[in-house]
């Protein structure tokens, strides 16, 4: 267990990490998120570009400050946020902190937080001063995890699942800031692997559409947003999904994941693209532009929805919904 350097206890059990005593965060309550991070390749750098000594100590010392600057900026903002703490205690636990991998343990209405904040240091680290120094410390990219759960989960499970995952991402996208998650809304733990337990949930079609989300706070295909911090990026977001239309996207989620399991020729298919047209039509251009720009742009990268709006978009924010940007009650946010 690394140490924190604050002088505020952190929580002493899990259960108490993610209580929610105040009813705060509606349904969230009694939810942790469990972080993992992994670096892209680490040793391949070690072994194919790093030829001495000291620049295999360099890199290790660059990945440490990397981790380390990550932590020390969370804890200070955490000091003066109430939802990181339980009463007295930081809500925060360290499970891992060594070579290239972390993974840490907070409420699930910080999970996303979090995870973002890691993203924007690590895309924000300094680049080299010269071409040659360039060459010798290439980008640092990685492979996240991210499961949100209830804390009374078995928590050696959830640390095997989100490896998993981690290790699913790096199988498909190894070379960029990647991540993947998963939402159990009850004890409920994926035994048989994370692919056999989403063909279970929504079919062995959607789930091989199912690929690893961009960073949140990357910038957009469409056009660059504003690039304040993602905590206060939140408000804007939590903002833009009170304006969304969560019915009618449930409803397109669930479609998409019929529509999956049939051929392209069958009315099944016909119906997703009506809804898809009828949604469209309803909301503005400017609300759909925002759409893509804030989530499906990040939700669904390697996609192009401008001219095919078949994809895993609707799904993750469907499941994501509750956990992208929440805030507590009293700030104006209500449960839904």
């Amino acid at each position: 267990m690394l140490k924190l350097d604050t002088d505020v206890p952190t929580t002493s059990n899990l259960v108490d990490l993610a209580d929610d005593g105040g009813r705060r965060f509606g349904n969230l309550g009694g939810k942790m998120a469990v972080i993992y991070a992994d670096g892209n390749g680490f040793g391949g750098i070690k072994r194919g570009v790093l030829d001495d000594h000291k620049a295999l100590h360099d890199f290790d010392t660059r990945v440490q400050t990397l981790h380390k600057v990550f932590l020390r900026d969370l804890v200070e903002s955490a000091r003066n946020d109430e939802d990181f703490h339980n009463d007295k205690d930081f809500r925060l636990e360290v499970l891992l902190w060594g070579g290239d991998e972390l993974m840490l343990v907070t409420p699930a209405w910080k999970g996303m937080e979090t995870l973002q904040r890691f993203f924007e240091t690590v895309e924000a680290e300094t680049p080299a001063n010269d071409l040659a120094e360039a060459a010798r410390q290439p980008t640092l990219t990685y492979a996240a995890g991210l499961v949100f759960c209830s804390a009374n989960t078995p928590i050696a499970e959830i640390v095997r699942t989100a490896k998993q995952l981690a290790e699913a991402v790096k199988g498909v996208e190894h070379s960029k800031n990647r991540f993947d998650y998963l939402v159990l809304e009850s004890v409920d733990y994926p035994t048989q692997g994370i692919e056999q337990f989403r063909r279970l949930h929504f079919g062995a079609n959607a789930s091989e559409a199912i690929a690893p989300l961009a960073p949140l706070t990357s910038g957009s295909r469409r056009a660059d947003l504003d690039h304040a911090p993602w905590p206060l990026r939140i408000r804007e977001t939590a903002a833009f999904l009170d304006r969304c239309p969560r019915g009618a996207i449930r409803d397109l989620a669930q479609h998409w994941v019929r529509m999956r399991d049939k051929p392209r020729d069958t009315d099944s298919y016909e119906e997703f693209q009506n809804r898809v047209d009828r949604f469209l039509e309803v909301n503005k251009r400017d609300f759909v532009d925002e759409l893509y720009r804030r989530l499906f742009d990040h939700l669904v990268p390697n996609h192009a929805p401008a001219l095919d709006h078949d994809h895993a978009g609707w799904l993750h924010l469907t499941e994501l919904w509750d956990y992208l940007a929440p805030l507590p009650s009293k700030a104006g946010r209500t449960a839904p």
